[in-house]
């Protein structure tokens, strides 16, 4: 069966995706057949709320930090317009705080969230000689020129041009195949690539390649990838043969940095003045990259050398069904099939494979939680009102969009938005004695 899904997967998407479409054409002419025999006296029907008990809490994980990678090494995704940069650092720094569930992600056990009911025992490790050497970098001017340069290049406008060797400035799209030893290597392939030469859009011994061709041009060459030895130095010590294709050709307009530019497309009114807020911005942004991974560094020490005992394992495994059960749900209603047939499907990752990582991410995330919660217990931290009123403000309006006190005091009990508030402030003020301490 798992080699019938790995050698079917399109046509499994296709199948289903109908199947879907189907099943739920008929549920809607069933309903409808229903609700024109249902009188208007029955009642408002019961909507079921994205932001309920079990959804905050079972989210309520501090340091998941995420990256996004991509997957090709050989193409760069790194421009933002100016518009973008106001408020990177502040939602870069939220996002951290909890993750916020989509209305997919409902829990079916809501009225049973069980978080903080768990009897566990904690025996923590020395949390005070734990250390870490991750430290925030500090942004230069380079740095503030590089990000200008990207977000000039998000206001760039498109022009026609007649076909003529392509130089920096100029966009080509392009298309190219990578073969190792006439085998393909999908992870370094790309169709109908649109890339602006000289603004660090394309591996360098790719670029090189096409600055001198023109539009129509077909070349083909052996590269090493000798640039990606820091970026993805898998693939930089091979020899690679590509085959490309210069697809169109384009000539790029891209404004000049000037204190009438500035003023037009941001609230700053020179040059100098949005530099300097740019490099604030950067900084802060570096800042909280550097926090987060420095507390997740010390957490993960801290978690190996601490024991756990009493309810830990049933702590666990509630997660774990909890977060599959979520997954389940999630797969099913876009695709008709579980989360481990889509991991299998999709992700090419075995069925075993997949329960055990949701496993170890469950027991680390509950672990992580407990150990912190343990050193707020020994260091006897407090919650003021003044910090129980700024989390209640920062979790349930700026992460998870509450319209009103009424709206959250609706959906989750009073003994859980106290659990909420409470045990997320303390397990800040754990991260930060961590983060001071080490």
């Amino acid at each position: 069966m798992k080699d019938y899904i790995k050698k079917n997967k399109e046509l499994l998407l296709v199948a289903t995706s109908l199947l879907a479409v189907m099943i739920i054409m008929v549920v809607m002419i069933i309903m409808s057949s229903k609700t024109s025999e249902t009188k208007d006296d029955d009642g408002p029907d019961m909507i079921e709320s994205a932001n309920t008990d079990a959804d905050i809490l079972e989210n309520d994980d501090r340091l998941d930090v995420l990256s996004q990678k991509n997957e090709n090494p050989v193409v760069k995704d790194e421009n933002a317009s100016i518009d973008d940069v106001d408020n990177n650092h502040e939602a870069e720094i939220n996002s951290e705080s909890i993750q916020t569930p989509s209305p997919s992600e409902s829990s079916d056990e809501s009225e049973d969230p069980k978080f903080g009911t768990f009897d566990v025992k904690v025996t923590l490790g020395d949390y005070h000689s734990i250390k870490s050497d991750i430290m925030p970098r500090q942004i230069t001017d380079a740095d503030v020129q590089k990000r200008i340069e990207e977000n000039l290049a998000g206001e760039m406008q498109i022009l026609d041009m007649e076909t003529r060797p392509l130089k920096e400035g100029d966009m080509a799209v392009i298309s190219f195949i990578c073969t190792e030893n006439g085998i393909k290597v999908d992870s370094l392939c790309a169709n109908f690539y649109q890339v602006v030469l000289g603004y660090d859009m394309l591996v360098k011994e790719l670029e090189d390649l096409i600055i001198g061709k023109q539009k129509g041009d077909r070349f083909e060459n052996d590269l090493v990838l000798a640039s990606l030895k820091d970026t993805a130095p898998e693939y930089a010590s091979k020899e690679y043969h590509f085959s490309v294709e210069i697809v169109d050709s384009f000539e790029v307009y891209i404004p000049e940095l000037t204190d009438k530019f500035i003023k037009e497309v941001s609230g700053y009114n020179t040059v100098a003045e949005y530099k300097k807020f740019l490099k604030e911005s950067l900084q802060a942004d570096e800042n909280a990259r550097a926090y987060a991974e420095k507390a997740e560094d010390l957490l993960q020490q801290l978690v190996t050398i601490s024991s756990f005992g009493g309810q830990i394992d049933e702590e666990i495994d509630y997660r774990y069904k909890s977060e599959l059960s979520k997954l389940n749900k999630k797969y099913n209603e876009e695709y008709l099939i579980d989360a481990e047939t889509y991991y299998l499907m999709y992700e090419d990752e075995e069925p075993e494979a997949f329960h055990a990582r949701l496993w170890n991410e469950a027991e680390y995330n509950v672990k992580s939680q407990e150990v912190l919660i343990a050193i707020a217990e020994q260091e006897q931290f407090k919650v003021s009102k003044e910090e129980y009123d700024a989390k209640f403000e920062e979790i349930f309006y700026k992460t998870y969009g509450f319209a009103s006190e009424e709206e959250i005091r609706s959906q989750i009990t009073e003994e859980n938005i106290e659990y909420i508030v409470k045990s997320t402030a303390l397990r800040d003020k754990a991260i930060d004695l961590l983060i001071n301490m080490g």
